[in-house]
Parts: C-alpha cells; sequence; structure tokens
C-alpha cells in the first residue's frame, strides 16, 4: 500500500511538473513585437507611447516593458519601467538630459520583444508648447536698441556742438576795404 501511494504521489507531480513546462513553453512561443507609436519630448526627458502586439497584430496586455536610455557617449541611464494604459499600449518619461543621438532600448517579457529606437536629442529641447523661446532674443534686441539710441546720442551731441562752433568760423567777419586816399 505505501509503494501504491509514493507511485501515485511521484505521477501526480510528473503530471504538475508537466503542465507548468507547457504552460513556460506556451507563454515563450507567442511572436511580439514592439512599436514606437509616439514622441513627447518634454524639457530633459521624452515621453515615449509604445504598443505591443502579436503576429497578428492584436494588442497584448499584461507585459512588463521597459525602457533604458544609452547616452552618445555609451553611458547606460535608469531603466524605466513603462505604464500600461490602454490594451497594448504602454508609456513613460525617459530621461535624456544631454544632447547628441540616444539610443532607448525598449525590452518586454513574457512575451519577449525588443526594440532599440534612436533618439536625436537637440541642443536646446523644445518645451513642446509650439512657442519660441523668446527671452534669449528679447534680451539681444533691447541690448541692441540701447547701443542704437547711445550712437544716436552721441551723433545728436556732436552735429549740434560742431554747429555752434561752424556757425562762428563758417562766416568770418569780413573786413571792407579802406581807401587810403
Amino acid at each position: 500500500m505505501r509503494l501504491l501511494r509514493t507511485a501515485l504521489a511521484g505521477v501526480a507531480l510528473t503530471a504538475i511538473g508537466l503542465a507548468f513546462t507547457a504552460g513556460a513553453v506556451g507563454a515563450q512561443d507567442v511572436e511580439a513585437t514592439l512599436s514606437v507609436d509616439q514622441v513627447h519630448p518634454a524639457g530633459s526627458s521624452v515621453h515615449y507611447i509604445v504598443e505591443l502586439t502579436d503576429a497578428d497584430g492584436s494588442a497584448i496586455d499584461g507585459a512588463d516593458v521597459t525602457a533604458t536610455p544609452t547616452s552618445p557617449d555609451g553611458t547606460h541611464g535608469t531603466t524605466v519601467p513603462l505604464t500600461a494604459t490602454t490594451e497594448g499600449v504602454y508609456e513613460g518619461p525617459v530621461e535624456m538630459p544631454t544632447s547628441g543621438t540616444w539610443t532607448v532600448a525598449f525590452e518586454s517579457t513574457n512575451p519577449v520583444a525588443s526594440l532599440d529606437y534612436t533618439q536625436e536629442i537637440p541642443a536646446t529641447t523644445d518645451t513642446g508648447s509650439g512657442e519660441e523661446d523668446s527671452s534669449s532674443t528679447g534680451i539681444v534686441l533691447a541690448v541692441a536698441g540701447v547701443f542704437l539710441l547711445a550712437v544716436l546720442g552721441i551723433v545728436v551731441w556732436a552735429l549740434v556742438s560742431n554747429r555752434g562752433d561752424t556757425a562762428a568760423t563758417a562766416a568770418p567777419a569780413q573786413e571792407t576795404p579802406s581807401s587810403s586816399d
């Protein structure tokens, strides 16, 4: 009897083990694709919206999707977990504090998928508001205006002061010829 219980326990454990193994193998068989849907620069970071789909293009939920930036000099930044927002859509901000060509590695687990995305960060990042940063332009225009007013003031002063001198020297008093008769 003891032998029968041991044999049944062994068969049961083997069946459970096979079931878990089949489930794990099945999860790895899903062909998945990551794609970048939207990119929103915001200061020193970029907000990404990525989509995870299967081979048929159907959205895949419940995956762990991360983004890891690599700077132009090859330094790896902090890995950021992206948040699932809607069916198959994951998003989050990725810090890229210096200008240059960055590579962002997006990775998914269960199902496995990866994507390397190239992101160009300009020397001055756009705030995304659609408005130009006019603070530096305003300062340049103000300095140029003050300079022009100073030059104009000097020119006017020089003309006015020379005018008085010119009037005195321009028309010297003429002597009337005297007759010596």
